[in-house]
């Protein structure tokens, strides 16, 4: 299923299939991107450069693999034990003039540890990058209806 093009006004809003890729991630993930007003600035980001149109992040909306777990195992401490369901894995990204969203802090079901990530457009589709320690691995995000 192909992404549907955004425009500039509607930044990242919407549903995004994170397909398992057997390493980082091993279910599928329905994520919902939004405008986080709630969104707490990290201490280590406190000199970055503002947001264009705020802080971004994602929450799992639905789990489509039917062998999911229902809670976080083997997460970062403050998600431990926790229904994945509306659980915010990635926060505080901010866009860039160019349309790139920076400086995201991404806590993947099955990861001990948060990491970095950033996310952007290309043509219709958008793509999620995840930094870990010596390496990254990008990920092309499906639109759902």
């Amino acid at each position: 299923m192909p992404a549907v093009a955004l425009t500039a006004a509607e930044g990242l809003s919407g549903r995004y299939r994170l397909k398992a890729d057997g390493r980082l991630l091993q279910h599928d993930l329905d994520l919902e991107f939004f405008q986080d007003t709630e969104a707490a600035i990290h201490p280590n980001d406190s000199a970055l450069p503002p947001s264009k149109s705020g802080l971004w992040s994602a929450r799992i909306v639905a789990l489509p693999d039917a062998d999911a777990p229902e809670l976080c195992q083997a997460c970062p401490p403050t998600f431990a034990g926790r229904p994945l369901l509306n659980l915010k894995i990635l926060q505080g990204l901010r866009e860039r003039d160019d349309g790139e969203y920076l400086y995201g802090r991404l806590a993947l079901p099955g990861q001990s540890r948060r990491m970095r990530c950033k996310v952007w457009r290309r043509g219709g589709d958008l793509y999620l990058r995840i930094y870990e320690k010596h390496r990254y691995t990008t990920h092309r995000l499906n639109a759902l209806p």
